[in-house]
């Protein structure tokens, strides 16, 4: 199962907890030097990321022979000229001709035809090897199959602790159709691997379903990245993870992680209540 690394925050403060924040220079620097000695070759980002581009380009070895995904949104991909002006300049960065993947960072999106069509006039550009979408519901897989001619890569948020979230008998359609399907939101922007002593008043309500989740991991002998990334493992229909990290132990912990063949009983770990599933809702 492949990784690919996400940056959101190499170029944002990403995430709930006080413990989240913009990654300094350095911090950057130690992560990308160990996802190359990983051989992790896979980078996702967004045009709403800031100079991500411009990060990679100038730390890592031979930027142009690693792939890239990277997420448009609203604000750019109604207007073609635009858009592809945009891309093009931060293809250029990375010394690269084009994507392997352009998606889609709003799933309102799926339902606006320019959107749609601009992508596919950028995979017949040559800039974009794949196009998808990034989607957050169930009821969106649907639209994404009728899609699926055109839309190649899906992303898409599962974790152990939200497992009743998405049918996969639809993402096993999927799956078999040739579509890439990668799991984000493994660590649901790490809440899952922290103490509930970090949570944030608006996620008190999470604190016991998370308890439970880690005293499931201490009874069955399993660390929280293993419970976590096994569970993905176990869905055949799943080509790989996006994982952002704030470290290159936590990178590694992953890596090894993944590496591992577990064995653990799903049903003993809680699911959260549906509303707390998607973080999104956690500022209401």
């Amino acid at each position: 199962m492949e990784i690919t690394l996400g940056t959101a925050n190499f170029g944002l403060k990403y995430g709930v907890l006080d413990s989240s924040r913009r990654l300094t220079q350095p911090e950057i620097d130690e992560i990308l030097v160990s996802a190359e000695n990983l051989s992790i070759n896979n980078f996702d980002m967004a045009i709403g990321y800031g100079n991500i581009e411009e990060i990679i380009s100038n730390t890592i070895r031979f930027p142009s022979q690693k792939k890239y995904t990277t997420k448009v949104g609203q604000e750019i991909v109604a207007d073609f000229e635009k858009l592809i002006s945009e891309l093009e300049f931060r293809s250029r960065l990375l010394g690269i001709t084009k994507f392997e993947n352009i998606i889609l960072h709003d799933s309102r999106l799926l339902d606006n035809n320019t959107a749609i069509q601009n992508l596919r006039e950028l995979k017949k550009s040559g800039l974009a090897t794949n196009i998808g979408a990034s989607i957050y519901e169930d009821s969106e897989v649907s639209r994404c199959m009728d899609l699926s001619e055109s839309l190649r890569v899906l992303q898409l948020p599962l974790n152990l602790l939200s497992r009743n979230r998405f049918h996969t008998d639809k993402l096993s359609n999927l799956a078999n159709a040739g579509v890439s399907i990668q799991v984000r939101s493994v660590f649901l922007q790490g809440v899952l691997l922290s103490s509930v002593d970090e949570f944030p008043d608006r996620l008190e309500k999470m604190k016991p379903a998370v308890l439970k989740f880690h005293k499931s991991c201490q009874d069955q002998n399993l660390s929280p990245i293993d419970a976590l990334t096994g569970f993905i493992k176990m869905q055949k229909w799943c080509k790989g993870l996006v994982v952002g990290v704030n470290s290159s132990q936590q990178l590694f912990d992953i890596w090894e992680s993944l590496h591992k063949n577990l064995e653990f009983e799903i049903s003993r770990f809680p699911i959260l209540d549906n509303w707390l599933q998607d973080p999104r809702n956690w500022s209401i």
